[in-house]
């Protein structure tokens, strides 16, 4: 799980983080003649190459930076009409590889030979931290596309990303809360948000809009809940 924990890490950052709107410079353009597509092909070879930390272990590297160009040519092209499926296939495609080159590699005595991390913190751990915030973000963002939100949602104006912000720290708190062993925080932060969101749903006379930033807010909680119950368990 350690191993596979540094290797998620690094398809997380490479993915979500790096890349997260690069894509979009080159909309319209074949995937295949991105230079985007290929960086970002190179990137997650390189970070999985760190993560794997052997040097005699590039050859995985190279599987998962050459799944990052050739199967999301693939996967992208065939569903280009269905965007949300195609990002769930994606996903689970380059996870469940992850897993499979982690599984083979860990009868080997790399864990000495890479990264460390501070103390009390594991690398499961980490890699929930980091999945709740952009991952998560994005995730949500496909879920609810298939709801886009009401035109009246247009004439309200806020701070620019303040929504993703917003969405980032409270799931990160939430997340270390759990982890951390004070499930008791939640509630009052979910108080807290219903106190300020009141308002806005209260006055808001399109049901749609309210139905949109309910579900997105209770799978944001969801989601940061899951992600920390399930490292806890893998860290204890």
């Amino acid at each position: 799980m350690t191993l596979f924990a540094k290797l998620l890490i690094a398809h997380l950052i490479g993915d979500f983080i790096l890349f997260r709107n690069k894509r979009n410079k080159e909309k319209g353009k074949p995937l295949w003649k991105s230079r985007w597509h290929l960086m970002h092909a190179a990137i997650h070879f390189l970070f999985a190459w760190l993560a794997l930390g052997y040097v005699n272990w590039w050859i995985f590297a190279l599987a998962i930076g050459f799944s990052h160009y050739a199967g999301d040519l693939v996967i992208r092209t065939s569903l280009s009409r269905r965007p949300q499926w195609a990002f769930v296939i994606d996903q689970l495609f380059h996870t469940l590889l992850i897993f499979v080159l982690a599984a083979y590699a860990s009868g080997e005595d790399l864990l000495s030979q890479t990264w460390m991390v501070p103390p009390h913190l594991t690398w499961p751990i980490l890699a929930g931290l980091i999945a709740v915030t952009f991952p998560a973000a994005k995730f949500i963002e496909v879920f609810l596309s298939q709801w886009p939100p009401a035109k009246s949602a247009e004439k309200i104006k806020g701070l620019t990303n303040a929504g993703l912000w917003i969405g980032i720290l409270e799931r990160t708190l939430i997340y270390i809360l759990i982890t951390n062993v004070h499930w008791e925080g939640i509630g009052f932060l979910l108080a807290a948000k219903s106190v300020f969101r009141f308002g806005d749903l209260s006055n808001s006379k399109d049901i749609s809009l309210t139905e949109y930033i309910m579900v997105g807010t209770l799978l944001s909680f969801c989601i940061a809940i899951v992600v920390g119950v399930f490292t806890s368990h893998l860290s204890a």
